[in-house]
């Protein structure tokens, strides 16, 4: 009889071994999958900034060249020139050429930091999942090696009978 007890006490410690490690793998899955999308969505919206930034950035740079250009047509006016004239119209077609190559450069900056935080979101998501598979996996490791262990447990003994001598 305290052999029996001693069996069941022996497995029962075991079976619960296993389940707090399952328990433990589970949640270590479930929270790095958590971390990686909570990236994934930080990112993404990232993104969405180094855009609007860029965008803001870009309305900036046209502003301030249409002051230039108010600026430029007055001081040329005032100077007793022709606004009209090439001399004038090539100075404003110059202004305006200049701050349109900067807004673009700023547009297509920004819509590059965002493609690459895109790509970061993109990669943090198959990260998720990567850690939730791995999770899942590791458990099953987990209750393939407990079984192993408590199947090499049991012991025949000279009646015949199977008895649990506590694995090795």
């Amino acid at each position: 009889m305290a052999i029996a007890t001693t069996t069941a006490i022996a497995l029962g410690l075991m079976a619960a071994s296993t389940a707090v490690t399952l328990y433990a793998t589970d949640t270590q899955a479930k929270q790095g999958e958590a971390n990686l999308k909570f990236q994934a969505k930080q990112a993404e919206a990232d993104a969405n900034a180094e855009r609007g930034a860029a965008q803001v950035e870009a309305d900036r740079i046209r502003k301030a060249a249409k002051a230039q250009r108010a600026t430029a047509t007055a001081q040329a006016a005032a100077a007793g020139i022709d606004v009209n004239s090439p001399t004038a119209v090539k100075i404003d077609e110059e202004i305006v050429s200049n701050s349109e190559e900067d807004a673009f450069m700023t547009l297509l900056n920004g819509s590059d930091r965002g493609a690459r935080l895109n790509q970061q979101a993109s990669a943090d998501r198959i990260g998720a999942g990567v850690v939730r598979s791995n999770g899942k996996m590791q458990q099953g490791a987990t209750l393939l090696s407990a079984a192993g262990s408590m199947s090499t447990g049991w012991k025949r003994a000279p009646n015949g009978q199977a008895t649990w001598s506590g694995g090795g």
